[in-house]
């Protein structure tokens, strides 16, 4: 059975149309970070990666390890994390593992190597990084992380 050329073409449209679209983002929250980067992270944040033990604690102390998709080798409190996938140590990660998590946001500090996390953002990744020094910093990093992940304030 031959096929005409118009009808291959019309079933081609048709079927291109039956595919689903990658669902974009209906928002985007845009956070600065320690070293000056104005991020722009998806709301609502599903993935993120943790290359900080720091900044995984902090997701802790905001109730949100549940979205801890990845970590690096040094993360390692509070216990649960240990069964997330670990993507390497703070300068050896593998950008490579990072990226095949799909993460929405990864969380950094400036002893995370500076490289890799260019290359992430190279990528089209959404990298945070903070280098809080004070116990006011802190505060202003757990409430930058709340920000970047849709946490309202009380």
């Amino acid at each position: 059975m031959r096929v005409s050329p118009l009808l291959a073409l019309i079933m081609i449209l048709f079927c291109a149309g039956c595919t689903a679209p990658r669902v974009a983002p209906e928002q985007w929250v845009n956070v600065t970070d320690d070293t000056g980067h104005v991020v722009m992270v998806p709301v609502p944040v599903r993935r993120v990666v943790s290359l900080s033990p720091s900044e995984t604690e902090i997701l802790e102390a905001l109730g949100r390890t549940d979205l801890l998709s990845g970590r690096s080798d040094d993360c390692n409190w509070p216990p649960e994390v240990l069964r997330v996938p670990a993507v390497g140590g703070s300068h050896t990660f593998r950008v490579e593992a990072v990226a095949a998590l799909r993460p929405d946001l990864i969380l950094a500090t400036p002893h995370v190597d500076p490289q890799r996390l260019d290359e992430l953002r190279t990528r089209g990744f959404s990298v945070l990084v903070f280098a809080p020094e004070t116990v006011e910093e802190i505060y202003g990093n757990i409430r930058a992380m709340g920000e970047a992940l849709g946490e309202q304030r009380n």
